[in-house]
């Protein structure tokens, strides 16, 4: 499914989910909140409330390994999308739980009233990396549909441990060349990209690396289908820390794992 083009004036919220009763998560429980949530992106009404959204994993407290399902989503009309979001909770009660909206629903109120008396647009640089977050999440998502979840961690995995791509002097493998057959084989979405944001931004964006609170901007995709990046600001992996990174996602990599993926 396409997602429309991103207006610079969008206002960005953010929901919590964790499985019912468990408000913190494993890896494993992560996708399998991931699986219970694939009705909400397709679903009419949510998709006619955004126009786009990004999906990682968020720790309950800072420097704990301890997880939720966080997604951040674009809109012009938040209450509408909350109220959605919560009708599908009720009717999925069984599989998902909402833990929290960042914003209380009085405070949803005031902003969503002030944002027609002073409506802020976002400056292109924003909305830039907005686009960003949106296509690697919707990619992602088919990937994990049509390429498989262990050869979609694995294939990301592979890349973040063994290609040292967050250096950002050192690009050896660039994302193009790493990514660009599964994308194109797995993924509509990355087949239908065009001018209002192209798979030549894409790759580009991958490669982006910045001082501030963004880091490198590839950290992002790994961090929605690994769970857990060491680094966001371009350290490359020790090898000795390898195994216990890959303990912590909860992934098994053979050492003929490719064998087994459709590329």
């Amino acid at each position: 499914m396409l997602y429309k083009s991103l207006p610079k004036n969008h206002q960005t919220r953010i929901v919590y989910f964790g499985c019912p009763h468990l408000r913190s998560i494993s890896a494993s429980e992560y996708f399998n909140c991931l699986k219970s949530l694939r009705p909400l992106f397709k679903d009419s009404d949510f998709y006619n409330s955004v126009a786009g959204f990004y999906i990682n994993s968020a720790p309950e407290n800072s420097g704990e390994k301890r997880i939720s399902l966080r997604i951040t989503y674009f809109t012009t009309n938040p209450l509408k999308t909350r109220k959605i979001i919560k009708n599908f909770e009720k009717r999925h009660s069984k599989d998902i739980k909402i833990y929290s909206f960042n914003l209380p629903i009085w405070e949803e109120v005031f902003k969503f009233l002030i944002s027609f008396l002073n409506p802020k647009e976002c400056n292109d640089e924003d909305l830039r990396f907005n686009k960003f977050l949106n296509a690697y999440t919707q990619i992602s998502l088919e990937l994990l549909e049509n390429f498989g979840r262990d050869c979609s961690r694995r294939l990301v995995a592979d890349y973040r441990l063994n290609y040292n791509p967050h250096h950002r002097q050192l690009w050896g493998t660039s994302p193009k060349e790493f990514f660009e057959s599964v994308f194109n084989k797995h993924s509509q979405f990355f087949r239908e990209l065009n001018n209002n944001y192209s798979a030549e931004q894409l790759w580009e964006d991958l490669k982006r690396a910045e001082t501030g609170s963004r880091g490198v901007w590839l950290h992002y995709l790994v961090n929605m289908l690994l769970t857990l990046d060491l680094n966001p600001y371009g350290s490359p992996i020790p090898a000795g820390q390898k195994r216990s990174f890959l303990n912590d996602i909860e992934l098994d990599m053979p050492d003929n794992w490719q064998s087994d993926c459709d590329f």
